[in-house]
């Protein structure tokens, strides 16, 4: 029997509802990060609420959530900032639930608010090395502006 997902907004007030998923996506990311998992690692949830609460005008958050497991599978976390610069900010669903159109309902969503509020641009950044979302946003149009590059800080004990 396949599963009923339901796709719901949430507010502000309820933003830990993702930060299970949220860290689901952590650990992802730094188990396929080449560099920099050390960073990753450490990043805490009420540091980066904090600061994407702080960072914008408006926000959205939008769950896809289970019936039958009553859980929640996936989210899309999108933001429009005081320049009127829209960004998905965080997108992730449940390895299970994946290849299913889950994920570009979510990702829809939040171009058609950030659409219907007249964003100047409209953003997502990913790790270098997840290639999979690289491509899964492609097809919406996203295409590369700029490779990044940083080096990594080496602690270095004074002798």
């Amino acid at each position: 029997m396949n599963p009923k997902i339901e796709i719901v907004s949430i507010v502000t007030k309820e933003f830990d509802r993702i930060k299970p998923l949220w860290e689901e996506q952590k650990q992802y990311h730094v188990s396929i990060s080449h560099n920099f998992a050390d960073d990753r690692s450490r990043t805490l949830f009420e540091d980066r609420k904090k600061e994407i609460i702080e960072g914008s005008e408006k926000l959205r958050i939008d769950i896809a959530f289970d019936d039958q497991q009553l859980t929640d599978i996936g989210y899309c976390l999108s933001t429009i900032d005081s320049k009127n610069k829209g960004e998905i900010d965080s997108l992730y669903l449940k390895e299970e639930y994946r290849r299913q159109g889950l994920g570009k309902k979510l990702v829809q969503l939040a171009l058609d608010w950030m659409s219907s509020n007249k964003v100047n641009k409209k953003s997502i950044y990913i790790i270098p090395e997840n290639s999979e979302a690289l491509c899964f946003y492609r097809n919406f149009g996203f295409s590369p502006r700029s490779i990044h590059l940083q080096q990594e800080s080496i602690n270095l004990q004074k002798a």
